[in-house]
């Protein structure tokens, strides 16, 4: 089970957001006492929409594994614990069940990334490196989500690439359009591996 609060090494739990937003638009019944509080304001239809996609967003089958509680399946920092811990020499992650509604599997895959390079820069690899193999490398690097103004870049497989390899984390690419990588990226490839058929 993949949760943002882990991810992201915070407590905040996303379930509580709307009821959080919806607190935050009310009013207190009387003035200058800020221990009495009232009905919703006006504000809160201006938050309706938000509302919506807040609940449409943690509600999506596409985001599930990132939103959904799962008792006793262990989450993914977990089983990468496990993995750098144990015997096994291959960790597979797949992703082919998370949707493309909300670019899910590129923000998810790019937290992965964060976390890792996160760890990389702390040592967790300097004794025990890791060679982390993106498939269908192309969906991942040079992506942006969002608006134009808040566009947020989806950059941690380009800083593994330019970065990775003094902390220990290695990076092996593999698409089918070599084209949509970045040139950044490219320059930091070793080697180039080009199949014609």
């Amino acid at each position: 089970m993949l949760r943002w609060s882990t991810i992201l090494a915070n407590p905040f739990d996303i379930n509580y957001l709307v009821k959080q937003i919806v607190e935050e638009c009310c009013f207190p019944e009387k003035d200058r006492d800020s221990t009495r509080w009232g009905g919703p304001s006006n504000e809160l239809s201006y938050c309706s929409s938000l509302l919506t996609r807040i609940i449409g967003v943690t509600g999506s089958a596409s985001l599930s594994c990132v939103f959904s509680e799962a008792f006793g399946r262990a989450t993914l920092w977990e089983c990468v614990d496990e993995f750098l811990n144990g015997d096994a020499s291959v960790l597979r992650v797949c992703m082919s069940s998370i949707g493309y509604e909300f670019s899910a599997r590129e923000v998810i895959a790019n937290a992965v990334g964060r976390m890792l390079l996160r760890r990389a820069r702390a040592d967790a690899f300097r004794n025990r490196p890791i060679l982390v193999i993106l498939d269908e490398a192309h969906n991942f690097l040079g992506k942006s989500v969002g608006a134009e103004d808040f566009a947020l870049n989806l950059d941690a497989f380009e800083l593994i690439a330019k970065e990775g390899r003094k902390y220990g984390l290695n990076i092996c690419l593999a698409t089918q359009r070599p084209r949509d990588i970045t040139e950044g990226v490219l320059s930091q490839m070793g080697t180039l591996l080009v199949h014609r058929y």
